[in-house]
């Protein structure tokens, strides 16, 4: 029996109602935020990108749903497309929608970003209205009710515990679990099971969905005799640790979320389970392809260090001499177009000087150089897009002039 907080979850009904939402923009600039340029209009917010965007505020839950009724735009000047050059441009506005609670009430935000491309040009709103929808389903949340869990998964047979610290493939031979004195005799592969959860954080706003309870991970066995995991026997499985791996469709980057609570996640093995959660097999009759290539993402990001001792902006490892030099390689694939995509973040905190420089160096070319701002832990973005036909490295060089401290 395990005592802990949980939420109740009462499912109200309400009739569906219409929304409209009129949004007008005013008075384009270019903005210059210490090094960084980007574009600015009346009442706007800025993301963590330093793009802006404009934002309506409603006291209900709304759907995902809308629709463009009303849009008015006129093309970007130079200047403009210029400063937008990390913007992802897409036919379409870029239109959010979220919801959270706040003392049992619903709200709802919708942020509008207004730059697209209309007839492949690049474009900026002047005027939009769009119609919106409130949820027809709401999840009342009471906070200070609790229960008992009384079917945990733990709660029943024998459990052994494991940490890992690298996501990957791993596995667990039956001579591996006799060695550590798990098992003494062969048992029905059905008895064996692993359970986990993501390594990704909790969500931050009130209300986001958490896991209840350990969940099973999909398994393979090989080397199975007569539906027995014995001598010979393998079972294999994936599982997460030290973070959350996910593609946002905002910029068409692969990211990697760093779990900054921990970085370990664990397993739990049983031997007296009931059923199996197995990996599906998928048979393919007559293949008619070949794959050769597929996406790679190579991700460096070691969260060593916290100015304020506080909060969730973390650094990585300090650059502690002059020049510091990160390499890596890239090898173009066989049959796909080459497409590579870097994006670095650097911050620096300096006394006086204002000519510290961080650098982009693909075989010996600088293509992005940018100042590092005094004093304060600014975060320049800074990345770079390239279609290299052969084998390359780059390296990001740091070139301070004074004792400045600086973080990749």
């Amino acid at each position: 029996m395990r005592g802990v907080f949980i939420y109740i979850l009462i499912v109200m009904q309400v009739t569906l109602v219409g929304q409209s939402a009129y949004l007008k923009f005013e008075n384009f600039d270019v903005l210059n935020i210490k090094y960084t340029e980007t574009i600015k209009f009346n009442n706007n917010y800025f993301d963590d990108s330093l793009f802006a965007y404009h934002q309506i505020n409603y006291n209900f839950k709304l759907t995902s749903e809308y629709i463009v009724n009303k849009i008015i735009s006129v093309p970007c000047s130079e200047a403009e497309i210029k400063t937008l050059e990390d913007w992802s441009w897409t036919d379409k506005p870029k239109i959010i929608i979220q919801n959270g609670l706040s003392n049992n009430t619903y709200y709802s935000k919708v942020k509008v970003y207004p730059f697209f491309l209309k007839d492949n040009t690049p474009h900026k709103i002047e005027e939009i209205q769009l119609d919106l929808k409130e949820s027809q389903s709401k999840n009342e949340l009471n906070f200070r009710s609790s229960n008992n869990i009384n079917k945990s998964v733990l709660s029943n047979g024998k459990w052994f515990k494991f940490k890992i610290k690298n996501s990957g493939v791993f596995k667990f031979s039956y001579e591996n679990l006799f060695d550590l004195n798990i098992l003494k005799n062969p048992i029905p592969n059905n008895k064996i099971a692993l359970y986990s959860n993501s390594s990704k954080m909790l969500g931050f706003q009130v209300g986001d969905r958490r896991p209840k309870d350990l969940s099973q991970i999909p398994t393979k066995i090989t080397g199975s005799y007569d539906g027995m995991f014995g001598p010979g026997s393998t079972i294999y499985f994936y599982s997460e640790a030290d973070g959350h791996e996910y593609y946002d469709e905002s910029d068409g980057y692969l990211k990697k979320e760093i779990n900054l609570y921990s970085d370990t996640n664990y397993l739990f093995l049983t031997t007296s389970g009931d059923i199996r959660k197995s990996i599906p097999i998928k048979t393919l009759s007559n293949p008619t392809a070949k794959l050769y290539d597929f996406t790679k993402v190579v991700h460096h990001e070691e969260e060593l260090v916290n100015f304020i001792k506080s909060g969730r902006e973390w650094m990585g490892e300090k650059f502690i001499t002059n020049p510091i030099i990160f390499k890596s390689t890239y090898e173009p694939p066989i049959v796909q177009k080459p497409n590579l995509k870097i994006r670095y973040r650097v911050c620096a905190r300096s006394i006086s000087s204002i000519d510290n420089k961080i650098s982009l160096i693909i075989n010996n070319d600088t293509n992005c150089a940018i100042k590092v701002a005094i004093a304060i832990p600014v975060i320049p973005r800074a990345g770079i897009n390239k279609n290299p036909k052969i084998k390359i490295g780059f390296k990001i060089i740091f070139n301070k002039k004074e004792n400045i401290r600086t973080f990749l």
